[in-house]
């Protein structure tokens, strides 16, 4: 633990912060801005409780959402993983990206202004109340970035004096996952003269685990030349089944991590609310740990550089190997967090609800030269690539008003109707200057790359709820989106030095939706909902030409994604009919299809591999179609404990592109046709935990769909997972918990390989 660097995180969360909205399991106040039954809800919406959060292994918000149906996950959306906003992976039904989706934190939108992604680990969980997640489209409500879905958290709201602290840790013991501890604690309270506080921290820590192995194809040769001739590199493929070597593992990524906020709370009385407050998130990855290269001369001298050859019965298989290739990329990463909020209920049940975050992100990312042969792994020249501005500010003012017209009929006198209004901006500032050092980032000699950018949306909404018989509510709405935005960018490299001042770019959204909820029978109900989504290019994608190193085709490359000035919102149109029913027997069974167009995809194809400096271009030029369907079930065993299990099949196909019609007819990236989870969890007689199996089909991250191999180093494996916690209440208040993730000890990729079976002990304090 580097104390200094806790201390720092402890003192910024002395301001005051959030709101968070009182809500009931089987409730949710997202699906239709006003408070729902999960099964009276005009969407498909799956609620995860603070008790499912308790029952298991969760660190980060991508734990407690695991097992739901349509989403899968990779990367930093796990507690287990590298932190960081562009270590992690999202897909819902099909839908690939966490900036294809919104997340808000009660409420308020979490996207970063730069690329829209999220940063799933600056959600505290346990300060985590409820959590909505809504599959498919709702721009009709949300604006921007609800292409795929919503995921809306609910934090804590204090009611009375408490105390909770947590601290838990373990490993694997043989380096398949990293050793790891965290610990955090939350005071709440509230006062007798409507004054409420809540503050809290956490820190977590892990050492990392050799997780990324260094494949590299070859070139046939035969005879040795000038190459050394090395033993010890084991034959294997790429992730396009092209022979190649496995060389050696890439040094660990150990990594920590922290949250703190604090929220402040008063009630100017029983009807009025009112929240103000901050938080703040910091993330370090480092990458100084050894690697290990498997290669060895002929006297045995380990190596870990030059013209290589490798026998291949009479012949020589040849490659060019760097020391840097197995560095991975450090980072660090800070978020800090402002946000009020005022609600106000009136005598006629009328609502008022007002709100303003502002959202500060700062980014420093590490990268070795690929073509200085004097760099190596411990310096030498490079980049530092950093964000010092990605600043995202949100306001809303919400009315909600139920109306009944007595001098109309019946069935057209009953309606409850919202409306609003929400402006967002979104700041960019991006930079890149030479380093003399890599691993040095003040080692800087020049400013090589500065880009900036500036996007405006204002949107207006209104919904109306009209309720023409008793068993029968019918949804109809839209919003109207304005959008603008404005950027500039500089590049001072000698070769290819340039200017350019992007102007002011608009455009207007109209994305309305509609839904009806049916019940023939107490014990039924029916569904069915359609409307329009859409994701505006965001600042990243317009203004900012991006670098990384890659080893993607076993060669050493700086591959330059170019900034796309031109791009076009990417829509959705969809629609999806469900069913859901329960009987006395404590049986919950839930249906739904859903299908989904995909128009003005934006697609990133590869205009020059296999070199030292490959270049990508992005451009509108996809369509794709989903069709898919999810099933639930939820069986109450005993008082306190369910056997659940659900299933979804989604099948993606990309229908047009005219920059590479290869992909025509292929599957969307990172889209798993087949995932269903079964378990059993919940608390009795002081017991509480669960146990979960998990299934996930294979999936692609080639838009060709060519990468079809398995058990390599860059495939994305089907996989089968059981995880299980078992704990007990030894006191009151005092809990103790153990859980094994991966029990079976699964080997598996999702690109690099996953944890194996690991151990973690848990001790949690409530008073």
């Amino acid at each position: 633990m580097r104390f200094p660097w806790l201390v720092y995180l402890l003192a910024g969360s002395s301001l005051t912060a959030a709101h968070a909205t009182t809500v009931l399991t089987g409730m949710t106040v997202t699906a239709s801005k006003t408070e729902k039954s999960v099964a009276d809800a005009p969407a498909t919406v799956r609620v995860i409780s603070q008790e499912n959060i308790t029952d298991r292994r969760v660190t980060r918000l991508g734990d407690a959402m695991r097992e739901q149906p349509g989403w899968y996950a990779i990367g930093s959306a796990f507690g287990d993983q590298p932190s960081g906003t562009g270590r992690s992976d999202i897909s819902i039904r099909g839908i690939r990206g966490s900036n294809r989706a919104l997340f808000m934190l009660d409420g308020q939108p979490l996207n970063n202004a730069q690329s829209g992604a999220v940063n799933l680990s600056t959600i505290m969980m346990d300060d985590v109340q409820q959590i909505d997640y809504i599959a498919g489209p709702f721009s009709s409500l949300y604006g921007s970035y609800a292409l795929s879905g919503v995921v809306n958290v609910l934090s804590k709201t204090p009611d009375k004096r408490e105390f909770t602290m947590r601290m838990g840790g373990g490993g694997a013991g043989n380096n398949t996952a990293g050793d790891q501890w965290n610990g955090s604690g939350v005071y709440r309270d509230r006062f007798a003269n409507g004054l409420g506080i809540s503050v809290g921290v956490n820190y977590t820590q892990n050492v990392g685990y050799a997780n990324s192995f260094l494949n590299k194809t070859f070139t046939p040769a035969t005879s040795l030349g000038t190459s050394t001739l090395v033993a010890g590199a084991i034959p294997t493929t790429d992730a396009f089944n092209t022979p190649a070597y496995q060389l050696g593992q890439l040094s660990p990524s150990p990594f920590e991590e922290g949250n703190a906020f604090a929220k402040l709370y008063y009630d100017f009385s029983p009807k009025t609310h009112g929240m103000a407050g901050f938080s703040i998130y910091r993330s370090e990855v480092s990458t100084n740990d050894p690697y290990v290269s498997y290669l060895q001369n002929s006297r045995g001298q380990p190596i870990n550089s030059g013209s290589l050859a490798i026998r291949n019965g009479r012949n020589f298989d040849k490659l060019t190997l760097r020391e840097t290739e197995f560095s991975t990329t450090p980072t660090n990463e800070e978020i800090k967090r402002y946000f009020a909020r005022f609600d106000h209920q009136f005598d006629n049940k009328a609502t008022l609800k007002a709100d303003v975050s502002v959202q500060d992100r700062f980014i420093n990312t590490g990268l070795f030269s690929t073509t200085d042969p004097k760099t190596n792994f411990n310096g030498g020249a490079g980049e530092l690539s950093a964000l010092p501005q990605d600043q995202r500010i949100n306001g809303k003012l919400e009315f909600g008003m139920p109306l009944h017209f007595s001098a109309l009929p019946t069935w057209l006198a009953t309606h409850n109707v919202v409306a609003g209004f929400d402006a967002n901006e979104e700041n960019m500032h991006r930079v890149r200057y030479n380093l003399s050092n890599w691993r040095d980032w003040n080692s800087k000699t020049a400013t090589i790359y500065n880009a900036s950018g500036t996007s405006n949306t204002y949107g207006g909404y209104v919904q109306d709820e009209w309720q023409p018989l008793e068993q029968l509510s019918v949804y109809a709405g839209g919003r109207v989106d304005s959008w603008s935005s404005s950027g500039q960018v500089q590049q001072m490299t000698p070769l290819l030095p340039y200017s350019h001042q992007y102007d002011e770019r608009t455009f207007t959204q109209f994305s309305p939706k509609g839904a009806v909820v049916y019940k023939p029978l107490d014990n039924l109900v029916l569904k069915g909902s359609a409307g329009v989504s859409f994701r505006p290019p965001t600042t990243f994608d317009l203004y900012t030409s991006s670098v990384a190193n890659s080893n993607r085709f076993g060669i050493l490359s700086r591959v330059t994604t170019e900034a796309a000035p031109n791009l076009k919102p990417e829509k959705a149109f969809s629609w999806e009919i469900g069913a859901e029913t329960h009987f006395d027997t404590g049986t919950n069974l839930t249906a739904t299809y859903y299908e989904t167009d995909l128009t003005d995809l934006f697609y990133v194809k590869d205009i020059i591999t296999r070199t030292a400096n490959d270049l990508r271009q992005t451009s509108n030029t996809g369509k794709a179609k989903i069709r898919g369907v999810e099933a639930t079930l939820k069986q109450t065993l005993v008082d306190g404990v369910w056997l659940f299990g659900n299933v979804s099949y989604t099948h993606t196909k990309i229908t047009e592109n005219s920059s590479d019609p290869n992909t025509v007819g292929k599957e969307l990236t990172r889209a798993p046709k087949l995932m269903w989870n079964v378990g059993v969890e919940g608390e009795y007689k002081g017991v509480f935990g669960s146990v979960i199996g998990r299934y996930v089909d294979k999936s692609y991250s080639d838009a060709t769909n060519r990468d079809v191999a398995v058990g390599v180093q860059g495939a994305w494996d089907a996989y089968y997972l059981l995880d299980t916690k078992i704990g007990y209440e030894v006191l009151k208040g005092v809990k103790a918990s153990f859980a094994v993730q991966n029990l079976l000890d699964e080997h598996y990729y999702q690109s690099a390989l996953m944890p194996g079976r690991t151990f973690i002990g848990e001790v949690a304090v409530n008073f």
